[in-house]
């Protein structure tokens, strides 16, 4: 399983988590290979390397400031346990003030086609879990 961290406040981004290089690298791998983001009028993409990511620590990854309104999915399979939550940050506040970021919205592998909006000029905070039983899914989202 992987990092899960209990307690956390939907009020902002978690931050204070062990530097591990293969967990930072297993989410990145998470996010490209299952969520895809389409900026403005664009097609989707894979949010790696569609957005450059600004910093990271375990499962959570920071990206810069969206330059125009965007829209997020899943496009893995509906037969794995990965959660995606959402985070924003005004994009006039430093991309790694963590305790600043505000929980926007979820996508769970097991949603059919559901697509999150985000609008421009924020910067944009995923928290990537894998391989959840129901009765974390459901406190944690």
């Amino acid at each position: 399983m992987q990092t899960i961290r209990t307690g956390q406040s939907e009020a902002a981004m978690p931050r204070k988590w062990l530097n591990d290089d293969r967990a930072m690298r297993a989410a990145l791998d998470l996010l490209s290979a299952h969520v895809e983001i389409q900026l403005g009028e664009g097609t989707f993409s894979p949010v790696t390397p569609a957005l450059r990511h600004r910093s990271e620590q375990n499962n959570s990854l920071s990206f810069e400031r969206l330059s125009s309104n965007a829209k997020i999915r899943y496009v893995g399979s509906q037969e794995e346990e990965i959660l995606i939550k959402i985070y924003l940050l005004d994009g006039a506040v430093s991309h790694d003030a963590y305790e600043k970021y505000k929980f926007h919205d979820y996508i769970h592998a097991m949603m059919n086609n559901h697509t999150v909006e985000v609008p421009e000029g924020y910067c944009l905070g995923i928290v990537i879990h894998k391989d959840l039983n129901k009765d974390w899914f459901w406190k944690m989202k």
